[in-house]
C-alpha cells in the first residue's frame, strides 16, 4: 500500500492527510489568508468560489477590514460583499453582463491567475489577459513567473480546487517582486499607488522607496518576507518564513514529491518515482553538487554494494546526515534497494528540492513511530502534561500543550488522548514530542504469519499487517513489532494510524474471563490421558472448575482463561499482562475500611467499581466497592492479590482463611498430633488422615501429602475438595476468641465453683493463680492424655491434680473478646496428671 504525494506539512485542518499542497496551506493558514470550514476541515479537493477567491486576494494585499458596497445584484448581504466590491474597484474582478456576479460560482485555474496577477499589480490590457484570447496571455505571464511551480497535472483550463489555489497563492506571495514595463505610468497595489516615470526606484507596500540598481521597474506587493532554507521538527526540508509586519515566525516542511508508509515493492517505485535520479557515489554530497546521476527504474542492473548518495534524516534520532542507498545482497537494481528501506508503518518521504535540478532526490526523510503508552495526562493554569513510556520498556518522554501560547507547547497530538491509552509517538532531536492516538478492537486471534516481510495478525477472520517498521522499544536496533500470542486467544488488537497492527493485549476488557486459580488436582480418570481439575475464582466473584492440560499453573494468580481449541473441553491459562498487573502483597496489621482508599502496600487505589472477594472458612465474600467492603484486620501472612486496570484496581482477592475476622464460621479445631494415623487413596491420589477435634467430636482430618502441619489449636487451610493443606496455630497475639496457657511441671489444675485455675502451691500451702477460666454448665472439656492421646469429654470437670511430667496445654476458647466465658476447653498433656 503506497500513500502517494501525501503531504508533509502538519495543518490543523481535520482533513490534513487529503491536503496535497501542505506546505503552503500551512503558510497562509498561519498568515490568516486561508480558512477552513465550521468543522475544522479545509477540503482541498473543493471547487475555490469567486467570492473565496477574492477574499483571498484581499488578505493577500493585508486589506482584511476593508468596506465596500457591492454594485452587484447578488452579492448584497453576501458574506464576502466587502472583498468582491474591493476586488471590483481594484480592476481585479468583473462581473457578469448581466450586472450580477456569480459569488458562489466556481473559476478556473486560469481565472485565479489573472485575479493573482492584477492583484500583483500587472496591467490586464498590456499583458494580453483581456479579450478572447486572455488565457494565452494569463499562460505566459505565469510561466515567466514560474506561478505553477511544484504543480503537476494540473489543467488551468478546469475548475481550480482549493489545494491547487492555495499552491497559486503561495507561489504568487513568494514571488510578488514584480517587474513592469517602462510605459507602464501608474501601479496600484493594495493602499500603495506608485508612479513609474523615470525606471529610477521600485517601491515595497509599506511605501519604502529603494534605489533600483539594476534599472528594472519593480513593486513589493504582498508579504515582506525573509524566507530561509531550513528543516522542521522532523528533518524534514523546510522553509523558514519571517514576517515582521506581521508578527510572524514559522517553519514549514517543503512537500515532498512522494511518500510511502508500507513495504513498498520495486516495482511500484519504478512508477512513482519515473524520471527522478540519485547520485553516484563519486558526487560531492557536502555541498549537494548534483554532477552525475542515475536513473531511478527497476531495470539497471548494477553491483552488490555499488552506492548512491541523499541527505537524509531519520527520526528515530533526530539527525539529519548524509547516508546512502545501497544495492542489497541479491538485489540489483536502485528501485529494489528502495524497497529494502521500506517497512510497514515506517513513513519514507522523498524530497526534490534544488530549483536547479528539479529532477533529483535531494533528501529522503525516515519518521520511525514508537508504541507507547500514555502514562500521565495532567493539566494546570491551561497547561496540559503528556508523559508517554514504551510499551515494551524504555524510558519515559515529556511534552506540554500550552492552551494560551501554542509556540510554547512541546506536545503536539493527532487527537485527543487520555491516560493508559496506547499511541504511537515520535520525540525528536529538538526535545518535541508528537503523538499519533491508535485504534483498537477486540475479538479472537485464529492466524498469525511471519513470512517473507508480509507478517499478519488474522482476528475473527480479519487479516491484519503488522507495522514491521514501528518500534516496540526506544530503542533504534531492536524492538520492532513482534506478537507471541497463541491462536485461539482473545485479544485486543491496537492499530496505528496507517491502519498496522503494532500492539495486542491479551487482557483485553476485563471479565469473567479473568480467574484467579486456587487448586490444581491431577485427575487422570481417562486412561492414557493426564488432565489436572483447575477451581478457580473470576473477577466477579464466581466460583467453577474446569480442565486443564496443564499442571504448572501460579496458585493465587489472576489469569486469562481461554479455550484450549488443541484440547476439547480444556482450558488454557496465561498470566495477566499489559495494562492489567498482578500484586501479590501483604497488608501488615492493617484495616480494609469504608474509610480508606490504599488496599495494598503499593498504595493501588480502589473505587466504587472496584471488586472485593475475600476467601474465608466457610467460603467467599464479594464486595463492590470499597464503601460497602466490611472491616478486616489482617496479620501478617494474609495475601492480596489485585487485578490492576490503568490506574485503579478491578479487583481484589484477599485470603482471609488463616486470619481473624468478625466471621464467626473461622472456628479452629484441634490437631492431636501430627503424625499421620492412616492414608487413604481418592481419585488415585494419595492423601493421609490425622487424629483432631472437630466441632466436639474426636475425629480425622484429611490432609494433602504436602501439608504444612502444627499441633495444637489452630485453623486450617482447605482447598476447594476439602482438604487440608496447612495450619495455623493459635494464639493470643493474633486473636480475639482464642487463648492457650501453656501448664508447666509442678503447676496444679482445680475445678470447683464453676471456676477452673491454675496455681502454684508453696510449701507452706499458700497458692498463687496463675490463670482461671469461667467454666459454665453447657462448656465442652476435652481431656487428651499419654501418648496415644486417649480422649476423654470430661462432663463432671474432673481436673484437679498437679502436672508432673512434661508441660501440658490448656486451650480455651471464649464467647467473644471483651466476654471471658468459656464456650470450649481442651486440656492436653503427654504425660500423666496426678
Amino acid at each position: 500500500l503506497c500513500a502517494f504525494g501525501a503531504s508533509a506539512a502538519e495543518t490543523s485542518f481535520t482533513d490534513d492527510d487529503d491536503i496535497t499542497y501542505g506546505q503552503a496551506v500551512e503558510v497562509l493558514s498561519e498568515l490568516g489568508v486561508i480558512t477552513g470550514y465550521e468543522d475544522g476541515s479545509f477540503l482541498p479537493n473543493g471547487t475555490l468560489t469567486r467570492a473565496e477567491a477574492c477574499a483571498i486576494i484581499v488578505r493577500l494585499l493585508n486589506m482584511e477590514g476593508v468596506e465596500g458596497n457591492s454594485t452587484f445584484s447578488d452579492t448584497q448581504g453576501h458574506w464576502a460583499e466587502d472583498y468582491i466590491a474591493y476586488c471590483d474597484g481594484a480592476g481585479i474582478v468583473a462581473g457578469y453582463g448581466d450586472g450580477t456576479f456569480g459569488p458562489d460560482d466556481t473559476l478556473t485555474g486560469y481565472a485565479w491567475e489573472k485575479m493573482l496577477l492584477c492583484a500583483l499589480g500587472y496591467d490586464g490590457d498590456y499583458e494580453s489577459m483581456t479579450g478572447v484570447n486572455w488565457t494565452i496571455g494569463v499562460a505566459t505571464l505565469a510561466k515567466k513567473l514560474d506561478l505553477e511551480k511544484g504543480l503537476s497535472s494540473v489543467s488551468m483550463n478546469n475548475s481550480v480546487s482549493r489545494d491547487v489555489a492555495a499552491k497559486l497563492a503561495y507561489n504568487t506571495m513568494l514571488g510578488s517582486v514584480v517587474t513592469f514595463h517602462s510605459n507602464t505610468s501608474t501601479v496600484t497595489s493594495g493602499d500603495v499607488s506608485v508612479n513609474i516615470n523615470s525606471g529610477s526606484y521600485y517601491t515595497y507596500y509599506d511605501g519604502t522607496d529603494v534605489d533600483d540598481s539594476d534599472g528594472d521597474n519593480v513593486l513589493e506587493v504582498f508579504w515582506n518576507a525573509t524566507v530561509t532554507e531550513d528543516t522542521d521538527d522532523f528533518g524534514r526540508p523546510a522553509k523558514n518564513y519571517s514576517i515582521a509586519a506581521q508578527n510572524v515566525d514559522i517553519t514549514v516542511a517543503e512537500d515532498p514529491i512522494a511518500t510511502v508508509t508500507a513495504r513498498t515493492k520495486a516495482a511500484a517505485f519504478a512508477s512513482l518515482l519515473s524520471g527522478y535520479k540519485l547520485l553516484n557515489a563519486d558526487s560531492d554530497t557536502s555541498g549537494k553538487n548534483w554532477t552525475g546521476t542515475k536513473n531511478i527504474n527497476n531495470s539497471t542492473k548494477y553491483d552488490e554494494g555499488d552506492v548512491f548518495w541523499v541527505y537524509n534524516s531519520i527520526m528515530k534520532n533526530g539527525d539529519g546526515q548524509s547516508t546512502t542507498i545501497t544495492i542489497p545482497d541479491g538485489k540489483e537494481t536502485i528501485c529494489e534497494a528502495l524497497e529494502e528501506k521500506t517497512a510497514n508503518g515506517l513513513a519514507v518521504e522523498f524530497y526534490a528540492t534544488d530549483d536547479d535540478n528539479p529532477l533529483v532526490i535531494t533528501d529522503i526523510v525516515f519518521i520511525e513511530y514508537t508504541v507507547g503508552e500514555v502514562t500521565k495526562k495532567s493539566t494546570s493554569s491551561g497547561v496540559t502534561t503528556y508523559n508517554v513510556k514504551p510499551v515494551d520498556g524504555g524510558s519515559t518522554k515529556e511534552g506540554t500543550v500550552d492552551s494560551e501560547d501554542a509556540s510554547a507547547s512541546t506536545a503536539f497530538l493527532a487527537d485527543d488522548v487520555a491516560k493508559g491509552d496506547i499511541v504511537t509517538y515520535v520525540y525528536n532531536a529538538n526535545d518535541t514530542l508528537y503523538i499519533y492516538p491508535t485504534t483498537n478492537l477486540e475479538g479472537t486471534l485464529t492466524a498469525y504469519t511471519t513470512t517473507n516481510n508480509a507478517n499478519s495478525l488474522t482476528v475473527d477472520g480479519t487479516r491484519y499487517s503488522i507495522g514491521m517498521g514501528v518500534l516496540r522499544t526506544a530503542s533504534a536496533t531492536a524492538g520492532y513489532a513482534d506478537f507471541s500470542e497463541e491462536t485461539g486467544n482473545d485479544i485486543t488488537l491496537y492499530l496505528d494510524q496507517y491502519g498496522y497492527a503494532v500492539y495486542s493485549d491479551e487482557s483485553g476488557t476485563v471479565s469473567t474471563d479473568y480467574v484467579l486459580i486456587h487448586s490444581v488436582k491431577e485427575d487422570d480418570d481417562d486412561e492414557g490421558e493426564t488432565y489436572y481439575k483447575v477451581g478457580y475464582i473470576n473477577a466477579e466473584g464466581t466460583t467453577g472448575t474446569v480442565y486443564s492440560y496443564t499442571e504448572d499453573l501460579s496458585t493465587y494468580v489472576w489469569m486469562k482463561m481461554v479455550t484450549d481449541s488443541s484440547n476439547t473441553g480444556c482450558y488454557k491459562f496465561k498470566a495477566v499482562s499489559g495494562s492489567y498487573e498482578n500484586v501479590a502483597s501483604t497488608l501488615y496489621n492493617n484495616k480494609l475500611s469504608s474509610g480508606q482508599s490504599t488496599i495494598n502496600d503499593n498504595g493501588d487505589v480502589a473505587n466504587s467499581s472496584t471488586t472485593f472477594i475475600l476467601r474465608t472458612d466457610s467460603g467467599y465474600s464479594v464486595y463492590t466497592g470499597l464503601s460497602n467492603l466490611s472491616t478486616y484486620t489482617f496479620d501478617s501472612a494474609t495475601a492480596v492479590y489485585t487485578l490492576l486496570k490503568d490506574d485503579y484496581a478491578y479487583a481484589v482477592y484477599v485470603d482471609v482463611r488463616d486470619g481473624d475476622s468478625s466471621d464467626d464460621s473461622d472456628e479452629p479445631i484441634y490437631l492431636l498430633k501430627t503424625t499421620e494415623s492412616g492414608s487413604v487413596y481418592e481419585n488415585d491420589t494419595l492423601y493421609y488422615t490425622y487424629d483432631a477435634i472437630v466441632d466436639g467430636e474426636k475425629t480425622t482430618i484429611t490432609a494433602t501429602e504436602d501439608a504444612d502441619l502444627v499441633t495444637g489449636l489452630v485453623i486450617p487451610s482447605y482447598n476447594s475438595d476439602g482438604y487440608v493443606t496447612k495450619t495455623k496455630a493459635v494464639n493470643t497475639n493474633n486473636t480475639k476468641y482464642r487463648d492457650t496457657y501453656t501448664v508447666n511441671a509442678n503447676e496444679s489444675i482445680d475445678y470447683s465453683g464453676g471456676t477452673l485455675t491454675i496455681y502454684t502451691e508453696d510449701d507452706d500451702g499458700n497458692k498463687t493463680i496463675l490463670q482461671s477460666y469461667s467454666l459454665p454448665d453447657s462448656v465442652e472439656v476435652y481431656y487428651a492424655h499419654g501418648n496415644s492421646y486417649t480422649l476423654d469429654v470430661t462432663d463432671g470437670y474432673g481436673l484437679v491434680g498437679t502436672q508432673t511430667g512434661n508441660t501440658a496445654t490448656i486451650s480455651v476458647i471464649c464467647k467473644s473478646s471483651t466476654n471471658d466465658q468459656v464456650t470450649a476447653l481442651y486440656y492436653i498433656t503427654r504425660g500423666s496428671i496426678d
